[in-house]
């Protein structure tokens, strides 16, 4: 992550339903870490109704992909995939997609 931000990458966070919590609090907070850019996508946010939307759309293929491709990310930049259960599409596709770090 400090090589990345040394480099002038980006850093990024994503994370859906609960998990877009943790993007949500580190984002634009006083004190917090400026160089932090959030993935949001709005239909997978707590304030969706009816609540269970979030749940189909994290479960439909493909649409990992569409909110990947809608975002600025590179290669060379840093990407945090925060999930709850693990076993999420957006999550797992990105990883796939991404690759994974140590």
């Amino acid at each position: 992550m400090e090589e990345a931000a040394n480099k002038g990458r980006s850093l990024f966070l994503f994370g859906a339903s609960h998990a877009g919590i943790v993007t949500e609090d580190a984002f634009y907070r006083a004190g917090g870490l400026a160089l932090f850019n959030p993935l949001f996508s709005p239909a997978l946010m707590l304030n969706v109704e009816p609540i269970t939307l979030t749940s189909k759309l994290e479960r439909l293929e493909g649409y990992g992909q569409i909110i990947l491709e809608s975002k600025p990310v590179k290669a060379g930049d840093v990407v945090f995939i925060h999930s709850v259960s693990g076993r999420n599409l957006p999550q797992l596709t990105w990883l796939s997609k991404l690759g994974h770090g140590d």
